[in-house]
């Protein structure tokens, strides 16, 4: 069966794992919902993906496969805050769905990690909307990924 060697993984903008094989596999049967993220060897934090987008064309079977995670899943991620900020807290437990070889062996079951390249996110969050109800005095702002609320900081905001 194949087994996964190596993987690279970009928190940054719209995230990407590259996932590294020791042979060729079929692009068409990779099942990103077959990965759990986790923070060490061992387990500790944890995230099951449910999916995932080629980030190249899935007729392109190869030894290298990258595909970008579906957004639900990486803001997911993002509130884990053991989880995947570095390379030494990126490992992935794959189980055998995850791909099939150019025969349709199953990939043999393991633990990968660290991650062998690491990009944090690095990206600023955009704040997308405001909604404020000044009687209730409640104050409501909508970001493009998860953040710190305890970050925030009223003393830049005015009401216009």
């Amino acid at each position: 069966p194949p087994r996964l060697v190596s993987f690279g993984l970009s928190m940054d903008g719209n995230a990407s794992f590259t996932l590294t094989f020791d042979e060729t596999v079929m692009a068409s049967t990779l099942n990103p919902s077959a990965i759990l993220l986790q923070s060490s060897v061992s387990g500790g934090s944890s995230y099951q993906l449910t999916g995932g987008i080629f980030a190249t064309d899935a007729g392109h079977d190869s030894t290298v496969l990258q595909f970008v995670p579906l957004k639900a899943d990486l803001d997911a991620i993002k509130l884990i805050p053991t989880l995947a900020v570095s390379n030494v807290t990126s490992f992935l437990s794959v189980s055998a769905t995850l791909v099939a070889d150019m025969v349709g062996n199953l990939l043999a079951p393991a633990v990968v990690g660290p991650a062998s390249s690491f990009i944090p996110d690095t990206t600023r969050p955009v704040l997308l909307s405001v909604d404020a109800d000044l009687d209730a005095g409640i104050f409501v702002a909508l970001f493009s990924e998860p953040v710190n609320a305890s970050s925030a900081s009223l003393a830049c905001a005015a009401v216009a």
